[in-house]
């Protein structure tokens, strides 16, 4: 759990560089000029532990445009729970140099920042590949235009001395799977490599969801925001406008009533509940198993619920900045009381059916992960935790009622298809304390503090120009937002950290090892999601 004299002590240790380092909201942040980057990143990770990478983003003309660009590393140390902003300044001419030696996990962040802000980094990152119908992504100042990069299969290695024994290579063979395969579940296309049975190697073909998102969003209303967050994934729409309310809560030092506080814990823990029996039920769908119409009729009737408490079948437009837009309807707490009783029956038996089911097992018991490799993947949520890393941010960064709430955190050990299955049960059933224990000592009072955007843009330009990033738990991973301010309380920037892009970028340590059969229940484990993935 975060504790304030670890903070302080990290605060006294980093303190000696006093032109460089400074804090802000239980964050630590460090300025520095390309030249420094590798000796700050092996301080980070070598020496204070900071190991797992979070997030990156550029910025266009920081400090009063004194430097062209900023680009900004967010690492966490998952011991003692500190989060640390690494902000490096530069102009266009110069280098970058390359961090994922030491964090392999920001790969894919910075292709995003290098093919929208066209930076010079010391390695190139790979390109993102683009649909030829994508009609190319805005950035300040120009567009993207679309990447002519043909995706082809990867030719494989043929020993050319017939004398001497083939290449092991020469009986692999690639499988080419477009977005309509039943092999990518539409999420993207994709060349598997097979060994010839078990996979060996893949290559991916992204860029036909994204939309450019957050730029779109540094144009509208702070209000207006979490409508659009939440559109990245409707099964945890919650999350997002949950990450971007706590976010400038957080900064304006405003407290939302008790009764609210209790309430987003209950929609947060629902949207959690929902999202993993949908995954549940798309591996039993996968697998040909009677149990997914159990499961599926388990998700639709908890979306009715959702639906008679916020207004959606997803939790959408249910929190704003300031508490929530309506409170409990009368009745819904017996309801769910009626709900979770029969749910926690039929799971029980459910659960034990699948248990007791050999080839249930045995499908999913493939590709193990270990810890180290999902650390350096970035990767968060259940696939982590399945992997043997206690690490959930209702414990580690607890806010609200979640430290008076007693509920455990399930771990895994081999990080395969089967422990995510584990994890993701358990979770139901821990969702379920935590939203008995809330309804059970629910606070009375208002739910909103009645915010108008006026009153939030006034209040917002008192804190001035700043950089502030807030995360919640989601059902697959981290939801983070990281909001720049700039003048006049002006949207400079928002970048969305989703669970979807370190799971993306760490597939192939997911589906290594596993049969071709295996890997479309493999993929569905993992809880990947479209506009997540590629924002």
């Amino acid at each position: 759990m975060f504790d304030l004299n670890s903070f302080q002590k990290e605060n006294q240790r980093l303190s000696i560089v006093k032109d460089k380092y400074y804090s802000w909201l239980d964050e630590h942040h460090i300025t520095c000029r390309p030249q420094e980057v590798i000796s700050w990143v092996r301080v980070l990770k070598e020496d204070l532990n900071y190991l797992y990478f979070i997030d990156a983003y550029v910025l266009n003309a920081p400090n009063g445009g004194q430097f062209d660009y900023e680009l900004n590393f967010i690492v966490a140390n998952l011991e003692s729970h500190q989060r640390l902003n690494l902000h490096i300044l530069f102009n266009q001419s110069e280098v970058v140099p390359d961090i994922t030696p030491y964090y392999p996990a920001s790969r894919f962040s910075l292709r995003e920042q290098a093919e929208l802000f066209q930076i010079n980094f010391q390695v190139k990152p790979e390109p993102i590949f683009f649909s030829q119908e994508t009609d190319g992504l805005f950035r300040d100042g120009g567009s993207i235009q679309k990447n002519p990069l043909d995706f082809k299969e990867p030719v494989l290695p043929f020993n050319p001395n017939k004398s001497e024994a083939p290449y092991p290579q020469e009986s692999w063979r690639w499988k080419h799977c477009d977005l309509f395969s039943k092999d990518t579940l539409g999420k993207f296309e994709a060349f598997y490599c097979f060994d010839p049975f078990k996979l060996v190697d893949l290559k991916l073909n992204l860029g036909n969801f994204f939309r450019g998102v957050e730029s779109l969003l540094t144009q509208k209303n702070h209000s207006h925001i979490p409508y659009l967050l939440e559109d990245l994934n409707h099964m945890a729409s919650p999350f997002y406008s949950g990450a971007w309310a706590m976010n400038l809560e957080e900064v304006l030092k405003l407290q939302i009533t008790e009764r609210a506080q209790g309430l987003r814990i209950v929609v947060w823990e629902l949207s959690r509940i929902a999202e993993h029996l949908f995954v549940i039920y798309e591996m039993c769908s996968l697998l040909k198993l009677v149990h997914a119409q159990a499961f599926l009729d388990a998700y639709e009737r908890l979306c009715e619920l959702m639906e008679q408490l916020t207004g959606n079948r997803s939790g959408k437009g249910m929190i704003k900045i300031g508490g929530l837009h309506r409170d409990l309807p009368s009745g819904w707490i017996v309801e769910f009381i009626e709900f979770n009783k029969l749910l926690l029956k039929n799971l029980s038996v459910y659960h034990k059916d699948l248990l007791g089911d050999g080839t249930f097992r045995t499908l999913l018991n493939h590709a193990k992960v270990n810890s180290h490799a999902v650390l350096e993947g970035g990767v968060s949520g259940p696939a982590l935790r399945a992997a043997g890393i206690n690490f959930d941010l209702r414990k580690s960064r607890p806010l609200y009622f979640y430290p008076e709430i007693d509920f455990d955190v399930p771990v895994g050990v081999h990080g395969t298809s089967y422990d995510r299955y584990l994890i993701r049960f358990e979770e139901i059933i821990q969702s379920s304390r935590i939203i008995t224990q809330v309804l059970d000592n629910l606070p009375l009072g208002v739910v909103d503090l009645n915010l108008n955007e006026h009153e939030i843009r006034e209040q917002l330009k008192s804190v001035g120009e700043h950089t502030h990033y807030s995360a919640l738990e989601s059902p697959n991973g981290e939801v983070g937002i990281s909001y720049v301010q700039g003048t006049d309380a002006l949207i400079k920037r928002i970048k969305i950290k989703s669970p979807s892009q370190a799971l993306t970028q760490s597939l192939k340590e997911f589906l290594k090892g596993a049969d071709e059969n295996s890997v479309p229940v493999a993929l569905s484990s993992l809880g990947i999601r479209e506009k997540e993935m590629e924002r």
